[in-house]
């Protein structure tokens, strides 16, 4: 416990830990580490030397978790690490069978076809999604879960990411996932307003609701994959 108050839980080797509380002066964190708060005025998260307050987003629906085990690794271990999981989940469940194009591609996009979706866009991708996306094209786990990217030889297995300034007034999101894991229609998205850009859950069956789902993309890509492979 610190002074303020703040209860401090660290849980792997570097000594990163999880801080749940509201302490009044945050502390500056090193790379990697990660606190969060609950209080009647959202989400605090601190990612590296940069706060983000997530005053919009909830946790009403959509479980806060765990992120340790993913924060003891770099962006590039959590894409590993995930893609190779994603692979093992859509062989040993059979869902690829059922589809005749790859679930998991084993190529990415180039650097030209990254510059043109963003040139659509009309902005950057995210640093981790467009890492991952010169990786893996896109990601099809199941029916409703899917991260949205780039064509297969001219056919859209997923859906194509898009900037919406229609689901909030004055916020804009880049919805880039289905996830349909409570109600067919959900969606993950950017929120393009947050300098951090954090994963937000779209639940447009309860309220609806935007609900905090992770502080980045590989760190969402960790938690959709997990998610999965604790249902099966």
């Amino acid at each position: 416990m610190s002074q303020n108050g703040t209860l401090i839980a660290s849980s792997h080797r570097n000594g990163t830990g999880i801080l749940i509380g509201e302490p009044k002066n945050a502390p500056e964190l090193p790379i990697g580490r990660f606190l969060k708060s609950e209080s009647p005025r959202g989400n605090r998260v601190i990612f590296g030397r940069y706060a983000s307050i997530m005053t919009r987003h909830t946790n009403r629906v959509v479980p806060q978790y765990d992120f340790t085990a993913a924060l003891a690794l770099t962006v590039d271990e959590r894409l590993a690490r995930s893609l190779d999981s994603a692979r093992r989940l859509v062989a040993e469940n059979g869902y690829q069978k059922f589809s005749d194009y790859p679930c998991v591609p084993e190529f990415g996009a180039s650097h030209e076809e990254l510059a043109e979706m963003e040139a659509d866009l009309g902005r950057s991708l995210p640093d981790e999604y467009r890492k991952f996306l010169s990786q893996c094209r896109y990601l099809k786990l199941d029916d409703g879960c899917e991260i949205g990217g780039l064509d297969h030889n001219g056919v859209y297995v997923t859906e194509i990411p898009w900037i919406s300034d229609d689901h909030r007034p004055g916020v804009q999101y880049l919805v880039f996932a289905n996830y349909w894991r409570f109600a067919d229609g959900d969606q993950l998205m950017f929120d393009l307003s947050d300098p951090l850009q954090p994963v937000v859950a779209y639940l447009h069956e309860h309220g609806p609701l935007y609900e905090s789902y992770a502080p980045s993309f590989s760190l969402a890509l960790w938690r959709l994959v997990h998610e999965i492979e604790e249902e099966a």
